[in-house]
């Protein structure tokens, strides 16, 4: 399942939020996030495989690489969660 973060800030704190769905959202406060929230908001429901994308506006240099960071962060959970729970060889 393809889905889009949009990540956005509010002063220091960041705001990640599922595109659409206004009460899928973690906060991420001086730089931390927290893994429960980021299950509970965006990996709780999941059926299918899983495929994140980050979109932001943000321009400053900082802001890019928190959003680099959690592009990272999202290809691992999704690779995982793909690996573990919807990979073929499971079945075999």
């Amino acid at each position: 399942m393809k889905k889009t973060l949009v990540l956005t800030k509010d002063d220091t704190t960041y705001k990640l939020t599922l595109k659409g769905v206004e009460s899928s959202v973690v906060h991420i406060r001086k730089n931390i996030i927290n893994g429960e929230d980021i299950y509970n908001a965006f990996y709780k429901d999941t059926t299918n495989s899983c495929d994140t994308d980050i979109e932001t506006a943000l321009s400053e240099q900082s802001d890019k690489i928190i959003k680099d960071q959690l592009e990272q962060l999202f290809k691992s959970i999704d690779t995982e969660i793909n690996k573990n729970c919807f990979s073929d060889e499971e079945t075999k």
